[in-house]
């Protein structure tokens, strides 16, 4: 079990990094939907420029996530195929499945933040352009 402990903690750490950087991709979108607003061209250059190092680090550290998944998937004995953060999250027991659960939520939340942010500055970038 400590095993699985440690299995379920590299996760867990790996979801927390994951979040700060698209908690830091959503101020980044936020920042450049205000330099679009502003119609500042040095800030919106630098923004994009920031998020795509950002962007980079989060595709980069992809893998590292999916490794960690797969390792707590076979820490448990759970069949891989079809494994998502979901079903894992079903199969854990506390405190795990509130670490988790609390990690997949704000992921969530602040990926559909960012779309929304997304969204609306490409319209503020069409319409003053």
């Amino acid at each position: 079990m400590f095993k699985v402990n440690e299995l379920l903690d590299r996760l867990c750490e790996a979801l927390d990094a994951e979040l700060v950087r698209q908690e830091t991709i959503l101020t980044i979108c936020r920042k450049k939907q205000d330099a679009i607003r502003a119609l500042d061209i040095e800030a919106l250059e630098a923004r994009t420029a920031a998020l795509e190092c950002v962007l980079r680090e989060t595709l980069e550290a992809e893998a590292e996530r999916h490794h960690a998944l797969r390792e707590a998937v076979d820490g448990l004995g759970l069949p891989e195929e079809g494994m998502i953060l979901s079903r894992l999250i079903e199969a854990v027991s506390e405190p795990w499945k509130s670490r988790l659960l609390h990690f997949q939520r704000r992921l969530r939340e602040t990926l559909e933040a960012t779309q929304a942010v997304t969204r609306a500055y490409a319209r503020d970038l069409r319409q003053y352009l």
